[in-house]
Formats: structure tokens, sequence, C-alpha cells
């Protein structure tokens, strides 16, 4: 019996967020000497798969030019989009690489993908993951590539003095339902909940800015059990003020922010859907 709370919408893919990346691929390596063929191509439907190895997955439909050649080639790059690619990456996902040479319309600049030889990683992105691929499975309407994770670069600009990586500062694009979201500021990290006090302190103070912190009983009816800060409220939840602040702080910036320019001076939200990548 279905809660009356909830509505039934049918099996889709109603699974959000998800990561959305510029896959970098190509069937040879002319690109490195300027004969072309280097090509992107936005995906959504992307995941880790394995930790040792690592192990990713992407999926594409068979009539897409990327899955050609990604298939040719055996190899690809997954290319992390923040949110100064965000024109970029819807373009990648609307334009197909068989009409146009999507790094010259953008003004985007391949470059060698450390571990492979093939597949360009892209210069403008925060990160990239160098992957070969293992396995392909047919599903259905989509490919499922599974592939080792060869080697990842990061932009040394979000890498921080302790050598631990700022993925605030990336401004990572997550894929929801169709619409695209900036991540926002870090919430928590793994095994929080269990941490003691002294790793709360170093790892996210943040989260306990007012002392000790104590345990959280007023949790709801099937939820989890919760910390929170000494003196905090239910409501108010793990990050108490700043958390607040940080809230008002994005809800500002969302209110003030312009629309950003794409290629040529375009508004972001400009541009008629094209063909499919």
């Amino acid at each position: 019996m279905t809660d009356e709370r909830f509505r039934t919408i049918g099996a889709t893919t109603y699974l959000c967020p998800t990561p959305t990346v510029l896959v970098g691929c190509a069937e040879q390596d002319g690109w490195k000497t300027g004969t072309g063929g280097a090509n992107l191509v936005t995906v959504a439907w992307t995941g880790i798969c394995c930790t040792k190895p690592p192990v990713l997955s992407i999926s594409l439909r068979p009539e897409r030019h990327s899955h050609g050649l990604i298939l040719r080639s055996g190899e690809f790059t997954v290319n992390l989009v923040g949110e100064a690619l965000l024109y970029a990456m819807d373009f990648c996902g609307v334009k197909s690489g068989r009409e146009v040479d999507k790094f010259a319309a953008l003004g985007l600049t391949a470059m060698r993908a450390e571990g492979l030889n093939t597949a360009p990683a892209l210069m403008e992105a925060p990160a990239y993951l160098s992957c070969r691929v293992r396995q392909v499975l047919a599903l259905g309407s989509h490919d499922l590539f599974l592939a080792d994770i060869v080697e990842v670069c990061v932009n040394e600009r979000y890498i921080r003095a302790d050598g631990s990586l700022d993925e605030t500062a990336m401004r990572l694009i997550a894929h929801v339902h169709g619409k695209y979201r900036v991540m926002g500021a870090e919430a928590g990290f793994f095994g929080f909940s269990v941490a003691g006090e002294k790793a709360l302190r170093r790892r996210a103070p943040y989260l306990y800015p007012d002392g000790r912190p104590e345990a959280d009983t007023s949790a709801g009816a099937g939820d989890a059990p919760r910390r929170k800060p000494a003196g905090g409220s239910a409501a108010g939840g793990l990050a108490g003020k700043p958390r607040r602040k940080a809230a008002q702080n994005a809800a500002n910036h969302e209110t003030d922010r312009k629309p950003r320019p794409g290629p040529a001076g375009k508004p972001l939200s400009g541009g008629k859907r094209g063909g499919k990548p």
C-alpha cells in the first residue's frame, strides 16, 4: 500500500542530483597537430562503480557520434564542469560533433590527457579523469561504458596549501531532472555523524561553532539520530547559525546574479537547440 503522502510517477530516471560532465573523445590523435577530430559530449548518466580498481561508468545512446569515437578508440576523459563552463556544457549536449567542432565553436582548448593516447582533456575544466574502456553493456536506449580510471588531474588553483582539494571553489554543476544547479557550501563529511569533537573541529568547524556537540534526540520518526551544537535547535539542524548565514548569502547571490554571457557574447539562455551529441 502506497503512503498517501507520496504520489507514484512511474518508473523513470528520476535520480537526482547527478553529476553533469563533459566527456572528451576522439577516434584518432590528429587533433594534437591541428587536424581536428577532438570532440566533447555532455553526460549526466555517470558515476563511480568501484574503488579498487577505480572504475566509473558513462551511458551513451548508440546513435551518438561520441559513442562510435569511444568504442573505436577505447578511451575517454571525464572533465568536471564548473559554473564557468555551464554554457559550453549545455551546448555540447545539444550539438553533434558530426556537424560542428565544439572546441572551436566554444573557444575551448583540447590538451593531452595523462595516461591516454587519443582522447583529449579539457584545459578549462577544474579537473579531469583519464579513462580506458574495459567493458560495454547494451542496456536498451543506452550503452553502459565501464572504464578504468588510469589517472586524475586537478587544476592547481583548486589545490590548497595542505594538499586538500577545494571543490567548493570549483562551483561544480549538478543535473537535477533536466535542470542545472550549482553545488553549494560544504555541509559535512563522510563519517561526521560518528566523529569525535577533535575531528569535527579540525575537518568541519562550521558544524559546531558554539561548544561541545551533544546528541539530538528530536529527530522525527524514521529519521536517523543526528548531532547538533550545544544550545542548538533541531529545526536549525547540524550547522546552526553559520548555515543559516550561508543560506542567506547564497540567496542574496542568486538574487544579484546577472546572466552569464556565452560565446561571442550570447546570453546563457539564448540560442536554439540543435542536433544530438
